[in-house]
């Protein structure tokens, strides 16, 4: 099978997944102040600080920029479904093009096992912002300077963890 078609077939796969845990599997773990932090920007916008959740918090600088605006546009669902797709099929093109068909195993391994983790455990801002690293990491191998930078930001908006395992 070429690599971009495979590539998508683990997106697909992994966006299956993803749909089926947000739907039908056991919620995130943070899955409420995530539906918090979605709403809060759809009805105020960015903000430093809310005393709402727990003993009050800083907002979106400290957790991530870009996840509840995008949440917010388009629903949880499509926005982790989407990373989802997006982080398995960088995953399948980056290791296929490097390894070839050895990585075939671990490809489809990935695609099955990681939305169904980042999912349960509720991370949908690091799920997003290890799609965008998946994405630089797609971009840097092919030569794509601008689109490297471009997903090496979205990387820090959607999650400063992700970013830092993607600069480590």
């Amino acid at each position: 099978m070429p690599r971009a078609r495979f590539a998508g077939a683990c997106g697909a796969a992994a966006a299956a997944i993803a749909t089926l845990i947000y739907y039908g599997g056991p919620p995130g773990v943070d899955l409420p102040s995530h539906v918090f932090q979605t709403w809060l920007y759809s009805h105020a916008g960015f903000n430093l600080w809310n005393n709402y959740w727990y003993a009050g918090r800083y907002e979106f600088v400290t957790y991530s920029v870009l996840y509840y605006p995008v949440a917010s546009a388009i629903g949880q669902a499509p926005a982790t479904c989407l990373a989802a797709a997006v982080l398995a099929g960088a995953f399948a093109s980056v290791s296929r093009r490097e390894w070839g068909s050895a990585a075939t195993g671990p490809s489809v391994t990935f695609a099955v096992t990681a939305p169904f983790i980042l999912m349960v455990g509720g991370l949908y801002p690091f799920l997003a912002g290890a799609a965008a690293g998946g994405a630089a990491l797609v971009c840097i191998q092919r030569g794509w300077r601008a689109g490297f930078g471009l997903a090496l930001l979205a990387a820090l908006g959607f999650s400063p963890l992700a970013f830092a395992l993607l600069v480590a």
